[in-house]
């Protein structure tokens, strides 16, 4: 069974345009339904997906996205 996930993502910097924009691309390549949404300066992710890609956008979401606001511990 398929349920909506939410995220929403800052969208004021260039970078951060740039990351919006491959992270759309990846779920289009990976072919994952989503909706997207903007409002002021944030990009809302509407992902529908199943309990097994969660962790394979997780993972996207690290890659492109976050990569550089996690701390190695």
């Amino acid at each position: 069974m398929k349920k909506y996930y939410n995220i929403e993502i800052a969208y004021n910097t260039r970078e951060m345009i740039n990351r919006v924009d491959d992270f759309r691309m990846w779920l289009y390549d990976n072919n994952i339904k989503h909706e997207i949404s903007s409002v002021g300066d944030f990009v809302h992710f509407e992902i529908l997906l199943s309990s097994d890609e969660v962790e394979k956008v997780n993972n996207a979401l690290d890659i492109i996205v976050w990569y550089d606001s996690i701390a190695n511990k």
